[in-house]
């Protein structure tokens, strides 16, 4: 099964497009009250789909295709955010890094972690 994942990795990665995207829109489930209109069944679940086509168009498809259209202007545009950026996320990425080498030790995971290169 593996084996036919890996030839068409357009299937799977579409797949988890949209499975994360649903994920991050429908909300999460609550106990239906016996007051609660009939529409609201229908709306709840019709506007969860219409968002997750628009995440997966606005969001995700169209700025990776103009990405791969215009890739040096994009690149020229990010190159003067990515600095700043990265100063701002530095800590969180620190602090995410050390987490999860340290999750990977406590259940055995063999990451050891790579001292930074100095330049």
């Amino acid at each position: 099964m593996l084996e036919r994942l890996l030839q068409k990795p357009d299937d799977w990665l579409g797949a988890n497009l949209v499975i994360l995207a649903a994920a991050s829109v429908f909300p999460p489930p609550s106990r239906p009250s016996w007051r609660s209109a009939p529409a609201t069944r229908y709306a709840v679940p019709l506007a969860g789909v219409l968002l997750t086509i628009v995440v997966i168009v606005f969001c995700e498809l169209a700025p990776k295709i103009y990405a791969a259209a215009n890739p040096e202007g994009v690149a020229l545009h990010a190159a003067g955010v990515l600095p700043r950026a990265g100063a701002v996320a530095r800590p969180a990425l620190w602090l995410t890094n050390i987490m999860a080498y340290g999750f990977l030790r406590l259940f055995g995971g063999g990451a050891r972690r790579r001292s930074p290169r100095r330049p």
